[in-house]
């Protein structure tokens, strides 16, 4: 692990909105804290960076942010070339990765960046890179996976978007209160995880 100066500015990066995570009923499951545990606020500036943007961590330690979308309207990965790891956030985990939607966006700005053709756009991106990484960290779970996986979400995509009728599986889940339920599909990403994507059928 790598300790930095204390002179040396902190960088945050959050690309996941500020959506809540519900359970089945629509009650937040994260607020459940003591707010005593949370450190004190101090003021700080929020600075937007464009893709393709280039942190200098120190030397010649750069990493570059690369716009993805998917996940959440401003996803984004970072290419560490000095250690050759892509860091690629919640659109490719080992789990589910909940990556977006083929003809359905989430409200708010930019939502647009949340449909599964703009995912799968920057995914054809990162894959033309490949020579750049060896290992992708993804935001959950398992880490150092081969870069390979990469091309196989690619592929995924690309069979969603041909296709969304060809899922692996569908889930179906009832909120409080709704008059019909919500459709969750489910494409295997070979040998690896699953992307769950949102679909409305015409």
């Amino acid at each position: 692990m790598r300790n930095f100066q204390d002179d040396l500015k902190v960088i945050a990066n959050s690309t996941n909105g500020f959506g809540l995570k519900n359970d089945d009923y629509g009650d937040n499951i994260w607020l459940d804290y003591d707010r005593n545990d949370l450190p004190k606020f101090r003021k700080y500036e929020i600075v937007g960076v464009k893709d393709g943007h280039r942190f200098n961590l120190g030397g010649d330690y750069e990493v570059e942010l690369v716009f993805v979308g998917g996940h959440s309207a401003g996803h984004a990965a970072f290419i560490d070339k000095k250690n050759r790891i892509l860091f690629i956030g919640d659109d490719i985990i080992s789990d589910t990765a909940s990556s977006g939607s083929v003809n359905m966006t989430r409200p708010g700005p930019y939502g647009e960046n949340t449909s599964l053709k703009v995912w799968r756009d920057n995914c054809k991106r990162l894959a033309g890179r490949i020579d750049e990484y060896d290992y992708v960290y993804p935001g959950h779970f398992m880490l150092d996976i081969e870069a390979g996986v990469v091309l196989d979400t690619l592929n995924a995509l690309d069979e969603i978007l041909a296709n969304p009728e060809n899922y692996t599986y569908k889930t179906e889940r009832w909120a409080k209160g709704s008059a019909e339920p919500t459709v969750r599909y489910f494409k295997r990403v070979k040998g690896f995880s699953q992307i769950a994507y949102n679909y409305r059928k015409a």
